[in-house]
């Protein structure tokens, strides 16, 4: 969330954790919502992995198939979706791939649609699937709850083009991910969303070196024991992807602290392509 990110800039707390992790391109850029305070201190100890995207997907009874079907047709749809308030940002995920896509939350509304905003995805999963609304962008797509919503309630999945990606990009650093077809009931083909994965742990860059190495070793240390509380789920159901590997850890969006770089490198691991250094 973007106040995580705040309060570790503005040094109200000194370490926090932030998903999804690529949004902290966009604060460190000073993008978006952090146009006016560039959070440009903040440094990364790690990410731990979880796979997730913002999802758009629309009842299969609209008949719309594609963002270029729904500029055309403008049905008034009831969007449920979370609060663009410039904190949440599953708000602002989903406000910035429905403008990307030349659908401007304003212009839903224009035609006779509503957007019934949500803190949380569940509670936007359950409008959809009760019939209270007709759409939904959300993420925490590997959920038993979107899978219930999929299996219940028929719906088509719309796929950002690669312009709508190169906006995204532009405006707001924010990456994109295609979603297998396949992964959920309905979804025939593969689909292009908004990047929400991994959860990272963030420092300010004048963190103490053995101090950010210290969170760089426990991370790394605790990885297998982090990771057993969830290896009963099946991948595709977890919350938290696995195996975690320091590769994985130091695989982040934004630079690393100095502190965790001299740790992932002391125990043979490159940041920069998140691999083993040979």
């Amino acid at each position: 969330m973007g106040d995580n990110l705040l309060a570790v800039a503005r040094g109200e707390v000194d370490v926090a954790v932030s998903t999804p992790a690529g949004f902290a391109r966009m604060a460190v850029a000073g993008q978006g919502p952090f146009a006016a305070e560039p959070l440009t201190g903040l440094r990364a100890i790690g990410c731990l992995p979880h796979r997730d995207a913002l999802l758009i997907a629309v009842s299969a009874e609209c008949d719309i198939k594609t963002f270029a079907q729904l500029r055309e047709q403008r049905p008034a749809l009831r969007v449920a979706l979370s609060p663009d308030d410039g904190e949440s940002f599953m708000g602002l995920g989903a406000a910035a791939a429905f403008a990307a896509a030349g659908v401007p939350l304003s212009e839903i509304v224009a035609w006779g649609g509503e957007l019934l905003l949500c803190e949380r995805p569940h509670d936007c999963v359950a409008l959809v699937l009760d019939g209270r609304a007709d759409a939904i962008a959300q993420e925490a797509i590997m959920t038993p709850a979107w899978d219930e919503l999929a299996t219940r309630r028929p719906l088509t999945f719309l796929s950002l083009d690669a312009e709508s990606e190169r906006d995204l990009e532009a405006r707001l650093s924010l990456g994109t991910v295609t979603v297998d077809a396949g992964f959920l009931s309905g979804m025939d083909e593969p689909v292009r969303a908004v990047d929400f994965r991994d959860w990272m742990v963030v420092v300010r860059a004048d963190l103490r070196d053995d101090v950010a190495g210290l969170l760089a070793t426990i991370m790394t240390e605790s990885g297998e024991a982090l990771e057993r509380q969830y290896r009963h789920i099946p991948v595709r159901f977890s919350p938290l992807d696995y195996p975690i590997t320091p590769q994985r850890l130091a695989d982040t969006p934004i630079a690393l602290h100095p502190g965790a770089e001299d740790h992932y490198r002391s125990i043979g691991v490159d940041h920069r392509r998140g691999e083993t250094v040979a």
